[in-house]
């Protein structure tokens, strides 16, 4: 009975995580409009990617900006970089960046829920996360569910809350062993 419960879960949390996927690439290059920050962002990527450098061609001249970039940390602009390197450059590969990062994000949030309570919690946290509007529809925010949202515009925040869950997983399983 217990076996037919997880697979049935594992099932819905399946068909959530497709969902997400489904409707985050659904026109990722055309909805919403370029966020301000996406260019100079994916920028650095780019720089990155081309010439092994972090920096900005946007910023070329002022204070040496085109070597070295200090406006945020270099984690989003490794994995543009990356993802430039392999399927090109361009907004919807930017955005796609954005969209595993919050394909991670459900995976981990679910994770964390089973691990520290039961696989129903985790389900409960990822059913939230999609489908729970938290803020007023506007122009780049098409529909107030803020994991939607945010995984649809290419800036270095959709790589927090990875990061953040992470270190909680890493941190529960110290605190389990004592270490």
């Amino acid at each position: 009975m217990r076996l037919r419960s997880r697979s049935r879960t594992y099932a819905v949390l399946l068909a959530l995580l497709l969902l997400y996927w489904v409707i985050s690439l659904h026109q990722l290059d055309v909805t919403p409009p370029v966020y301000e920050d996406e260019p100079w962002q994916a920028s650095t990527g780019w720089k990155l990617a081309a010439d092994g450098v972090f920096g900005s061609d946007m910023f070329s001249g002022f204070y040496g900006m085109e070597s070295r970039y200090y406006g945020f940390l270099p984690v989003f602009p490794l994995l543009l970089a990356g993802t430039f390197r392999l399927i090109g450059l361009g907004l919807y590969q930017a955005r796609l960046v954005a969209v595993v990062m919050g394909l991670f994000t459900l995976v981990l949030t679910y994770s964390l829920g089973n691990r520290l309570f039961r696989p129903s919690v985790g389900l409960l946290a990822v059913i939230l996360m999609l489908f729970l509007r938290l803020t007023v529809a506007s122009r780049y925010q098409g529909t107030g569910i803020l994991a939607l949202d945010f995984a649809r515009i290419a800036r270095y925040d959709a790589v927090v809350p990875v990061f953040g869950l992470a270190s909680l997983h890493a941190y529960r399983a110290a605190s389990l062993r004592r270490s």
